[in-house]
């Protein structure tokens, strides 16, 4: 069994990073690591928004705050 460091979540056309490694890259300011989470959990936050039947404009609000949430709570 592997340790949470080790944990790696790859996509497809994604490369596999570990997950810490990453949020502690977009903690100290690396755009490069942001870039790389939200291109990995796109996929997953906008088909959980689209189960809610919104309309193209409150589901981009939707994103938007996610993202925001996350950027602004990645520390805990």
């Amino acid at each position: 069994m592997s340790s949470s460091a080790d944990f790696t979540i790859g996509l497809p056309g994604s490369h596999s990073a570990a997950l810490p490694d990453l949020v502690t890259s977009a903690l100290a300011g690396d755009r490069g690591a942001w870039h790389n989470l939200v291109e990995r959990f796109e996929p997953l936050v906008k088909s959980v928004i689209r189960r809610f039947g919104l309309t193209k404009t409150d589901s981009e609000d939707v994103q938007q705050t996610v993202w925001l949430h996350l950027m602004t709570h990645l520390k805990q």
